[in-house]
């Protein structure tokens, strides 16, 4: 069962990563946002993954490397 939901998660990163590219997007930040958001998206609506595997470390890192990027984009924009 795990190895579905690795595979969804997959077909859903590769997709927006696609559409990122096929829009022209550069900047690496908003492919790593964006994956992040993904991720939390499919975790949170499929939350047998979360309850078979023990996400805590990576949550936090993705949380705080996501706020990280939020923070610089914002940062850029009113300096």
């Amino acid at each position: 069962m795990i190895e579905r939901d690795v595979i969804l998660l997959t077909i859903l990163v590769v997709t927006a990563v696609s559409m990122l590219a096929y829009v022209g997007e550069l900047r690496p930040d908003a492919y790593l946002a964006i994956t992040i958001l993904i991720y939390f998206i499919y975790t949170s609506v499929n939350y047998g993954f979360r309850f078979r595997v023990n996400l805590k470390f990576i949550d936090a890192s993705l949380i705080i490397t996501f706020a990280l990027i939020v923070g610089y984009r914002v940062y850029e924009v009113i300096k």
